[in-house]
């Protein structure tokens, strides 16, 4: 796994995975440049990784592909799919699903996402969408690298903390 995205404490780059992958920052505080974002994200560069998510729905895998600017799963195409799949909604019956101590979490991580928000038409706009997986990392969202799971050149687990 590249440096930029492989777990150490502290991680490598500073990431809210709550937020946009525009807004990390390196540990010097500087955005990550787009020459590091092109770079591959394994070496050797794999084409397809899957990214393994503990605690969400569904088994919680993130395929992600390579765009088509490379032939190589880059650094930005983790980032942008990690944030995609995260930001995206869970059904009622996912949420259900969960013991009632792990739904009142999630609903707790809920609510504490949509308070950051200061804006008063975009904070409505966040509570009227509703739970999204993100929230089922129960305020768990910050970003802590990319570790191997296996044997499997290409699976790899999201740690956070």
């Amino acid at each position: 796994m590249h440096s930029l995205l492989g777990l150490s404490d502290p991680p490598p780059i500073y990431y809210d995975l709550t937020l946009p992958p525009a807004t990390i920052l390196t540990r010097q505080c500087h955005s990550l440049s787009e020459r590091s974002l092109s770079e591959p994200a394994t070496n050797p560069p794999l084409s397809c990784i899957t990214v393994v998510v503990l605690d969400l729905p569904r088994g919680g895998t993130i395929v992600v592909t390579a765009s088509r600017q490379h032939s190589f799963a880059a650094i930005s195409d983790v980032l942008n799919e990690i944030h995609h799949v995260l930001r995206g909604y869970i059904s009622s019956a996912d949420f259900h699903a969960l013991p009632l101590e792990n739904r009142r979490r999630v609903k707790s991580a809920y609510d504490a996402r949509c308070n950051r928000i200061r804006d008063t038409r975009a904070y409505q706009e966040e509570k009227r969408q509703g739970v999204e997986t993100v929230d089922f990392l129960m305020g768990l969202t910050k970003f802590m690298g990319l570790s191997r799971t296996s044997s499997e050149v290409d699976v790899w687990l999201l740690n956070v903390s």
